[in-house]
């Protein structure tokens, strides 16, 4: 402000070259420069830097499916400083990253996080809501054996004395067997 005319020198993300306050618009860090004159007198050339803040990464985790009146652990990862999930009722705490959901009905839940910058992101996960009983004998679609103590191995879960006659076979995605067992206990 203070002077008569304006004239940006690095306008090509600026709204305009020729004005005291343009939008700026860049998509990295940038430092703009103008030249101030009044008639009369010698031309200023000042600065000023726009930073560019990032959004902060949310990843709400895989849909989950539960049995009415159970609960499941939402795994959503984020490199925020603050989360609120939407809505919050069904979970243990809708102010943390990792909450204990336990809907009632299959409900979307939205998280949104902050950087702490005012830089917000979202994303949504599913729990669905199974209100039939627990099968006999059911496969996790997933698991993660990375030794974290959580999803490490991958076998049948449920009422295993049940089972009479069982074959499991693992193969990779070149068609090579990988795990093989007749034993149910064995994971």
């Amino acid at each position: 402000s203070g002077g008569v005319n304006y004239s940006w020198v690095n306008e090509p993300t600026l709204s305009a070259w020729n004005i005291s306050n343009p939008i700026a618009t860049p998509t990295s860090n940038t430092t703009y420069e103008v030249i101030v004159s009044i008639p009369g007198c010698t031309p200023d050339t000042v600065s000023v830097t726009v930073d560019v803040l990032s959004f902060p990464a949310i990843d709400a985790g895989p849909d989950l499916t539960i049995l009415t009146g159970n609960s499941a652990l939402i795994e959503a990862t984020s490199d925020g400083a603050s989360w609120i999930w939407n809505p919050g009722y069904g979970l243990d705490d809708s102010t943390i990253l990792q909450p204990t959901a336990s809907p009632t009905t299959t409900t979307t839940y939205t998280i949104t996080a902050d950087n702490g910058l005012g830089c917000l992101a979202v994303d949504s996960v599913v729990v669905f809501v199974n209100p039939g009983e627990l099968p006999l004998l059911f496969f996790p679609n997933a698991f993660t054996p990375n030794g974290d103590g959580r999803n490490d191995a991958f076998g049948p879960v449920g009422t295993l004395s049940a089972v009479k006659n069982y074959s499991c076979r693992v193969y990779n995605r070149w068609g090579q067997m990988v795990f093989s067992s007749n034993n149910p206990y064995k994971k």
